[in-house]
C-alpha cells in the first residue's frame, strides 16, 4: 500500500499541519501446507516530514519491520487450534509518527493460542 497526501491551507497557502507522511507499507509471505504454516514480513516505511499535529517537527522517516507466523493444524489432536507468534519493530527502531503525540512501541514480542469451538 502506498499513500501520499497533500493538503494546504487555501486563507493562508500554509501546509496543512494534519497531513500523515507518505507511507509505503509492504508484506511478503510464504506458505508450508505439508506443515499447515504461513509466514513473513511486513515493512512499513514513512518519508521525513516537516510538521506534526501534536508537536512541532521536522520528523525523520523510518522503517519499521516484522516477522510472524502461524499454525493452523488440520489434522492430529491440534486440530482446530491455531498459533500464531510475531515480533514487531524487530530492530527496536525509535520513530515516531508525525500524527501521533507519542514515540512509536518498541520491540513486541506477540504469542496467541486460539482453540475454534464447534457447538
Amino acid at each position: 500500500a502506498f499513500s501520499r497526501i497533500f493538503g494546504y491551507n487555501t486563507d493562508t497557502g500554509q501546509n496543512l499541519d494534519t497531513i500523515p507522511a507518505t507511507t509505503l507499507a509492504l508484506t511478503l509471505g510464504g506458505r508450508l501446507p505439508q506443515y499447515d504454516l504461513s509466514f513473513g514480513w511486513r515493512g512499513q516505511f514513512a518519508e521525513s516530514i516537516a510538521t506534526g499535529a501534536t508537536t512541532d517537527g521536522p520528523f525523520a522517516g523510518y522503517a519499521v519491520h516484522d516477522l510472524f507466523a502461524d499454525w493452523t493444524p488440520e489434522d492430529g489432536q491440534m486440530a482446530g487450534w491455531q498459533v500464531r507468534a510475531s515480533v514487531e519493530n524487530i530492530f527496536d527502531k525509535s520513530y515516531r509518527n508525525n500524527l501521533a503525540g507519542d514515540d512509536g512501541p518498541g520491540r513486541t514480542f506477540k504469542l496467541t493460542l486460539a482453540k475454534k469451538l464447534s457447538w
